[in-house]
């Protein structure tokens, strides 16, 4: 057994009898992990077809497989698929999500990870528990699932901090709260900053992990006493991305948890509990009326949804999913320009615009206060042509700045245009203009016609990839900088397919540099 020092390694601590190895693991959470990874359902985005996870067939309507008799609750969603090479045509049809990270003609993996609570004396344990899944012959008659489970970490839990037995090393609590400081202080403590940030990694990994609840009854005379985290703990069953803040951080160290808990606002509970500060009342601290308990209770709001339910006072489920998932710029919208958030809907039901526009209106908004326009008159607070106006006063902006800028932006393109590309399907070729660069901004929901400055200096040249059948469509933005591709993207600022990547990468190996003259 190895010895266990104290953070400062002035003294031992007890070595205690944890998990060593899978021989370790009892019985009855093996046979659980086992049961847990046969009923998750693997989701494939481009067939929209979900599979069975024991034996790779295409589950019923009710998510049902008929080959393992086995009903699919647990579903693994929204992940990419990795592209599947030298397999047969069927197989590479399918593709399987991005769980399964390795996949070649004989065999598939992934892995799946599990959080178990222990008591050894009066301590208590959590385990991080990884399961090795081998799917071999996949697809085909003939295929099986293997699988191996191993520790991959194991923590003390105690009430202001966790100690990582592999690392030997606490994490604080009270490192948390240097989040406050951060949002109200521009001196930042480079030590505390750098020990919020290493907290806030481990207590948020990025992993996919389920909970097991059958043995939560250790924990009743425990720190976790206290904190109705026994009674709730069910709440996470159906989830499978639980983090360690989840399970210690929130329950055991936010006082808002167990108010939460109580008023049966788990999603608050759970995610946001460090949130919330004190009040005298109900009102105090949501900032809304007691009366929206209710909605609040049924729909298991989100701290999203909660803000937006402040900004309109209202429960119109339309309103509130338009305004939370732009939350930050919906806020800002409706606070910094005093407007209605009903009326904000309104206008963009009008104009058949959805909520990713949000942040077109508020750079509109902003532009329009700068060149003294006046917002009380509609017309220019709510024009008929958004995207129009938008372009027409940024436009107006950055000619104010430098009369000079279109110009010296088309002249730079002219050299550019020496690296211009062609083959039979597509073309590349440089913007040459402010207009071009918010056309490409405006089709792909990116932040390229904010670039002007840096092209009209030569600080960066940019690059449009395009379908020679459709010259005006935008399929990938590029950005070169001191002759290298620095990015490429494509709508909403995505990662690249791998067929333009080959292009891009057979373009830029024969880039010529430009030079500004």
């Amino acid at each position: 057994m190895q010895l266990k020092f104290s953070d400062d390694f002035n003294y031992i601590i007890e070595d205690f009898k944890i998990w060593k190895s899978e021989k370790n693991i009892p019985i009855n959470i093996k046979k659980y992990i086992k049961e847990t990874s046969d009923t998750i359902t693997i989701y494939a985005k481009d067939t929209n077809n979900l599979y069975c996870a024991k034996c790779l067939k295409q589950l019923d309507q009710n998510n049902y497989c008929k080959t393992c008799n086995i009903s699919h609750n647990n579903i693994i969603n929204n992940i990419k698929n990795i592209d599947i090479e030298d397999v047969d045509e069927f197989h590479k049809d399918l593709k399987i999500v991005d769980t399964i990270k390795d996949c070649y003609g004989s065999y598939c993996t992934y892995s799946c990870y599990y959080y178990v609570f222990d008591k050894i004396d009066e301590n208590i344990f959590l385990y991080l528990l990884k399961e090795n899944i081998t799917y071999n012959n996949p697809f085909k008659i003939g295929s099986y699932k293997q699988s191996n489970i191993n520790i991959n970490n194991a923590y003390l839990i105690q009430k202001d901090k966790i100690l990582d037995i592999f690392t030997n090393k606490y994490y604080k609590f009270e490192t948390m709260n240097y989040n406050d400081e951060l949002e109200n202080n521009d001196n930042i403590d480079e030590k505390k900053f750098n020990e919020y940030i290493d907290t806030l990694d481990f207590l948020y990994p990025e992993i996919n992990a389920f909970l097991y609840i059958d043995n939560l009854y250790i924990l009743k005379d425990s720190i976790y006493k206290y904190t109705t985290f026994i009674e709730n703990a069910s709440y996470l069953t159906n989830k499978n991305k639980i983090s360690l803040a989840q399970l210690t951080y929130l329950p055991i160290y936010c006082k808002a948890f167990e108010y939460l808990s109580k008023l049966k606002l788990y999603n608050l509970a759970f995610n946001n509990a460090d949130v919330f500060k004190s009040g005298k009342n109900f009102k105090e601290i949501f900032k809304i009326e007691k009366s929206h308990l209710p909605f609040m209770r049924n729909n298991d709001i989100s701290y999203n949804t909660l803000v937006a339910l402040q900004l309109c006072q209202t429960e119109d489920k339309n309103l509130l999913n338009f305004l939370e998932s732009q939350i930050l710029i919906a806020t800002d919208i409706i606070k910094d320009f005093k407007i209605d958030a009903k009326k904000l809907k309104n206008y963009f039901d009008k104009l058949n615009l959805d909520e990713t526009y949000l942040n077109e209106y508020h750079d509109y908004l902003k532009m329009a206060k700068d060149l003294g326009l006046d917002l009380k008159d509609k017309t220019i607070l709510y024009p008929k042509n958004l995207l129009l106006e938008h372009d027409k006063l940024y436009l107006q902006i950055e000619t104010n700045k430098d009369p000079n800028m279109d110009q010296k932006i088309r002249n730079l393109a002219n050299i550019s245009a020496l690296n211009y590309y062609e083959d039979e399907n597509y073309i590349i070729f440089p913007a040459n203009s402010i207009s071009c660069l918010i056309d490409e901004s405006n089709q792909q929901h990116n932040c390229v016609r904010t670039y002007c400055k840096k092209l009209a200096s030569n600080n960066c040249q940019i690059y449009f990839l395009r379908k020679k059948s459709d010259k005006n469509k935008s399929l990938v933005t590029i950005e070169v900088k001191n002759n290298q591709v620095i990015q490429a993207r494509e709508k909403f600022n995505k990662n690249i397919s791998d067929e333009y990547k080959k292009i891009i990468d057979k373009w830029k190996k024969d880039l010529l540099p430009i030079i500004n003259n």
